[in-house]
């Protein structure tokens, strides 16, 4: 009988061992992960999101990125325009959406074209993503008076290697 005890206690051990593992890998799945809404499918520029696009996965919560959106945030992207292409599986943020309506609709003619370097008045030293960029137009008369301003406050000697004649007769 003492052996027989010793056998079921043995089999009642492995038993509650093993379903305790297996009920471990269950719920690991679940445990410090969140819901986030990624693509079902590629994006490309300018395309339409649907719901049709979007997927909820659980991801593990230290590789979801900032401001990924959540399943019940899905609706403000639903009907927008994605800002660049954007791959199958990745995390959904704001950023990728264009808000802005600066997706060009081409039936009204509008388009994106580079700016010739020649039109380009002054730039900073570097021009970051997060910074906001004014264009303005400056006629070639603007351009004349301005640079009298600049010349009016400098001295000229310090300009005196500046190559100043094609500005000459813009006034």
């Amino acid at each position: 009988m003492k052996k027989f005890k010793g056998i079921v206690v043995a089999v009642a051990f492995l038993v509650i061992g093993l379903g305790t593992v297996y009920g471990f890998e269950q719920i690991q799945d679940t445990l410090n992960t969140d819901n986030v809404v990624v693509l079902s499918q590629d994006l490309s520029f300018k395309d339409k999101i649907t719901e049709e696009h979007l997927e909820v996965k659980a991801i593990p919560i230290e590789h979801i990125t900032d401001n990924a959106i959540k399943p019940s945030e899905a609706n403000k992207i639903i009907g927008g325009y994605a800002a660049i292409d954007i791959p199958s599986g990745f995390q959904i943020t704001e950023t990728f959406v264009d808000h802005h309506d600066l997706v060009p609709d081409e039936s009204k003619g509008e388009f994106i074209a580079p700016i010739p370097e020649d039109w380009i008045f002054a730039t900073p030293g570097t021009l970051r993503r997060s910074y906001i960029a004014d264009f303005y137009t400056v006629s070639v008369k603007e351009q004349g008076d301005l640079l009298e301003q600049a010349l009016d406050k400098y001295d000229t000697d310090e300009l005196s290697d500046v190559d100043l004649s094609q500005f000459k007769n813009t006034v």
